[in-house]
């Protein structure tokens, strides 16, 4: 179906998630330049000063990313001071953070909302609407899927 051929309310909703997706990656509106952080190191900083010792798995969760992309972000940010590891328990492979005087002094200067647009935006709802934004985004995820799976069976064939 070409976009000719949509409902309008259809197209309508592609323009609601573009426009989500697109204020999603735009540069931080709270004066990264200023700071010279990015907006996940941003939010990473403000999750490691509301919960000193934060285990650096439980990080990655809160902000959803992949175990590496967490620590390549932590190793940036401990270069630059703003953040520091400890291995604190018998259990060596456990590494806890906690934000530097340098870190507190940055997280003043950044007005919020820290987590970013899109976080806070979705933090803002109540349990029956993200229930609702889940549900609606995994039907079209399901849909994409079962048209991408479409797609590679049919160029298989050639």
């Amino acid at each position: 179906m070409s976009p000719r051929d949509a409902r309008p309310d259809a197209l309508a909703a592609l323009q609601k998630l573009r426009e989500i997706i697109r204020s999603a990656h735009e540069p931080v509106h709270f004066g990264a330049e200023a700071t010279g952080i990015s907006a996940s190191q941003a939010w990473a900083l403000a999750e490691i000063a509301r919960t000193p010792g934060l285990i650096v798995s439980e990080l990655g969760k809160t902000m959803a990313i992949h175990p590496s992309t967490t620590s390549n972000m932590l190793d940036k940010m401990q270069k630059r001071g703003l953040i520091r590891r400890e291995r604190i328990d018998a259990d060596h492979r456990v590494v806890h953070l906690f934000v530097t005087p340098v870190g507190e002094r940055l997280l003043t200067q950044l007005p919020g909302p820290v987590t970013g647009l899109l976080p806070d935006a979705l933090a803002q709802l109540d349990d029956r609407q993200i229930d609702q934004v889940n549900a609606a985004l995994s039907l079209i995820l399901e849909k994409m899927d079962r048209r991408q799976s479409q797609r590679t069976a049919s160029s298989a064939e050639y």
